[in-house]
């Protein structure tokens, strides 16, 4: 089984980075239930991910989960365009 370690390892990187992906849209309270399951699986994954890709592949894994972690979605809310303007805002009356 010490062949296949380091293809289910990084198998199991991509699952989280997927499932970390899909986190971020998510409803707030279930974004957060999600941000900790995903940070308490993702703490010893990165650590066995390490183990067997090295270090700048830990790194590399590290800072792409950070970064899917720390946004949100970035869909534009209800009422907005996604320019910024509310609708409404900004038509001319002709």
């Amino acid at each position: 089984m010490t062949i296949l370690q380091p293809q289910l390892c990084a198998a199991m990187a991509v699952l989280w980075l997927i499932a970390a992906a899909f986190a971020g849209r998510l409803p707030p309270v279930r974004h957060w239930q999600a941000l900790w399951a995903l940070i308490v699986a993702g703490v010893p994954l990165l650590g066995w991910l390490t183990l067997h890709w090295g270090p700048i592949a830990g790194l590399a894994v590290f800072l792409i989960g950070a970064v899917l972690l720390a946004r949100r979605g970035q869909e534009p809310e209800s009422g907005e365009r996604g320019d910024g303007m509310a609708d409404g805002e900004g038509d001319v009356a002709r």
